[in-house]
């Protein structure tokens, strides 16, 4: 029986002042995040790693630097870190960065911003199965009117662009990596009614240029 993953706190001096104290906390709700994912994808032979970090709208994120290692990001001093944060986000987070990591192992790093839509689009997919239908978005977000506006402005703004952008190998700006996001999960709804509605985690090692095709043929 292999081993279940735990989350080790960083080696980096830095952030031991911010995480130690928060060590247990930090560990026991990763455990709880783990038990939820794992019947959904395994996390075995992934290692975890708490760092300190700011997060953009969240007091937790996540980071897969590759198949095998996610960064998961803690602000402790952010007013909303808690336990009950971390219980409802926490395994959303791990859901997301595991589906990458298991993604890269088979697949390796996206290449494309064709790639990293759906790479993006099959994490928030995760996200929403684990959650029962919630993810990162209803937490970041406090005004679901928001999230809708935002959702449909990325689709809207950004699919007339994807036949001619999404060779390109050039995604790290603002709008790519947040508009990615509702335009990945967006072309995943598409092929997932297409295709008898598979789970995400069935999906993990899907190449994105099938996903796509069911949204441009």
């Amino acid at each position: 029986m292999a081993a279940m993953s735990e989350l080790v706190l960083s080696p980096h001096d830095k952030d031991w002042p911010r995480l130690r104290p928060v060590r247990g906390m930090l560990q026991s709700a990763f455990a709880e995040a783990r038990d939820i994912v794992d019947p959904y994808l395994s996390l075995d032979g992934i290692n975890f790693t708490a760092v300190y970090g700011a997060n953009k709208r969240l007091p937790v994120g996540g980071v897969c630097e590759d198949g095998h290692n996610v960064h998961l990001r803690f602000s402790t001093d952010d007013a909303d870190f808690n336990p009950k944060t971390l219980r409802s986000h926490l395994p959303l987070i791990v859901a997301h960065e595991t589906h990458h990591a298991l993604r890269m192992q088979k697949l390796g790093f996206a290449r494309t911003r064709g790639d990293m839509w759906v790479m993006e689009g099959l994490g928030v997919a995760a996200e929403l199965d684990v959650g029962k239908g919630r993810g990162l978005d209803d937490y970041s977000f406090k005004e679901s009117w928001l999230r809708v506006v935002l959702q449909e402005a990325h689709i809207d703004r950004g699919l007339p662009l994807v036949p001619r952008d999404q060779d390109s190998h050039e995604f790290y700006n603002n709008f790519w990596i947040n508009g990615g996001y509702h335009l990945g999960l967006h072309f995943v709804r598409n092929y997932q009614r297409a295709n008898g509605n598979p789970t995400a985690a069935e999906l993990v090692h899907t190449p994105a240029d099938e996903i796509l095709k069911a949204t441009f043929g």
